[in-house]
């Protein structure tokens, strides 16, 4: 935030009047449906207070005894009835800062319950805007070198990495793997050598497209169930280097208005047998939106969960030399509960048999941590019988899951793309060279279409944050953009 406030031009900032209050409401007075219906008719844009202003209001509620103000305790009894609150806000309140948008609301809110409150405004200060530390951490080798630079890219223009770290894990014994670390990689990416895991041998050998062995991406998956030993914020951000961000990220677009991760998954089975093996049913994954954003915090349980499930039992000094057996026996699972399918270009590949990472959090946190994270599960009525390896299969032994409830399938902003395989396409495939030509365009869409929105809620007071937020646009470039619409 200092890096940004440095460079930004000292017009840059947007006058808290410039925000308008389009209407607002409270959850004692309408259901927020019909606001929000009503909200999207004037073409504003829905806010909601959440638990940060609830927990704010409690502990206003004890003010110290050295002020003995009473009515302080009235008003905010007074506000705390009124929750939620609901206000639909023009575009330009989203380009004030947080602290400082939610400071007019709450001053908008204090003058409805009390008209004469300045007289002890100091003792109602305004809540302060969810902060949170976040680690971006991708696992990748040497060899992925060409699909490391346009992430590295993303990342630089989108992803705060002044206050949220980068790590990039690689193979400590690969020597090509110490140079790409020594000369290839900005400062800014701390860059951990990870050891051989010791029962690796154990592991099943699983034929894998992209890949001279499996070895590499089953290792990589040993991996991913340790990064909360590798950083130590509150959040771990789980990607690989062949995602792209494509928007810009912070703490509003990747967490709710109660501070929980959003975590965007599709009702497909791309991996159902490494759920069969652990018995949980296929039909959600969270592989085709990266970052995964996890509590550091629900690693442990999780690793602890697949112990009891495959029948280990749990350490309690969480070792990983006790996990080794545990994922060992993981895999032999997976592979024992899989069939080699067929793809359309009729090459025998066994993909779907590896263990995923991100299929098993993802279930995970949907079944045993739900009520710590915002869900946006995105339903395909379609999508079972899409491809050959994902149709519902009855031999899976499982009921084909139901549409999700209504509040896990809201839209959320996808601010990062496993380009894998992009509108259909799978890129990799094409050759480096075509995936170099798509992640380029995609970025220069999505540079375009943010120079789009900033000047949609800006206006000409947007100019000089346009310049600073983008490089110098070659005349016509956004016109001529093929992704621009998308």
């Amino acid at each position: 935030d200092l890096l940004l406030a440095e460079q930004l031009p000292a017009a840059g900032g947007l006058p808290s009047q410039s925000c308008k209050i389009l209407d607002s409401a409270t959850g004692q007075i309408m259901p927020v449906y019909r606001f929000r219906i009503k909200c999207a008719e004037s073409d504003g844009i829905f806010w909601q207070s959440g638990r940060l202003v609830e927990e704010h209001l409690q502990k206003l509620q004890s003010p110290s005894e050295e002020t003995g103000l009473g009515d302080v305790v009235q008003v905010v009894a007074a506000l705390e009835k009124r929750l939620p609150w609901y206000y639909c806000l023009s575009p330009s309140c989203f380009s004030l800062a947080p602290e400082d948008r939610l400071a007019l609301l709450w001053s908008e809110q204090v003058h409805k319950v009390c008209a004469g409150c300045g007289k002890f405004t100091e003792q109602l200060p305004a809540p302060k805007a969810f902060r949170a530390g976040v680690t971006l951490i991708a696992r990748s080798h040497a060899g992925d070198l060409g699909l490391m630079f346009p992430w590295l890219r993303s990342v630089e223009l989108f992803w705060p990495y002044w206050r949220w770290p980068v790590i990039l894990v690689l193979d400590s014994e690969s020597r090509r793997d110490h140079w790409l670390a020594l000369s290839m990689l900005p400062s800014w990416v701390k860059v951990v050598l990870e050891p051989e895991p010791s029962g690796m041998k154990h592991w099943p050998k699983i034929a894998h497209t992209g890949s001279t062995s499996n070895m590499g991406w089953m290792r990589a998956m040993h991996t991913h169930f340790w990064y909360d030993s590798l950083c130590s914020t509150e959040f771990v951000a789980v990607t690989d280097v062949d995602t792209i961000l494509h928007s810009f990220v912070d703490e509003e677009v990747m967490f709710d208005e109660d501070g929980r991760p959003r975590l965007l998954g599709h009702t497909i089975a791309y991996f159902p047998w490494t759920l069969l093996a652990i018995g949980m049913p296929p039909g959600l994954e969270f592989m085709a939106h990266l970052p995964l954003v996890i509590r550091r915090e629900d690693y442990l349980p999780f690793r602890q969960f697949l112990a009891t499930r495959l029948g280990f039992e749990v350490d309690p000094a969480d070792s990983a030399s006790s996990f080794d057996h545990v994922f060992a026996e993981l895999a032999s699972r997976t592979s024992a509960n899989c069939t080699v399918h067929s793809t359309d270009e009729g090459d025998a590949v066994g993909g779907d048999c590896l263990v995923c990472y991100q299929t098993l959090h993802g279930a995970f946190l949907y079944e045993q941590r739900h009520s710590r994270y915002a869900f946006h599960i995105m339903h395909e009525p379609g999508a079972y019988g899409a491809r050959e390896y994902s149709v519902w299969r009855t031999s899976w032994g499982t009921a084909q899951p139901k549409r999700p409830v209504i509040h896990d399938s809201c839209p959320m902003i996808s601010y990062g793309s496993h380009f894998t395989s992009w509108q259909g396409i799978k890129l990799k495939k094409l050759g480096l060279k075509k995936y170099l030509e798509k992640v380029t365009e995609a970025l220069g869409a999505a540079l375009c279409n943010i120079k789009a929105a900033v000047v949609f809620c800006r206006g000409a007071e947007g100019a000089d944050l346009v310049a600073h937020l983008m490089p110098e646009e070659p005349e016509g470039t956004c016109g001529h953009t093929k992704l621009h619409g998308d």
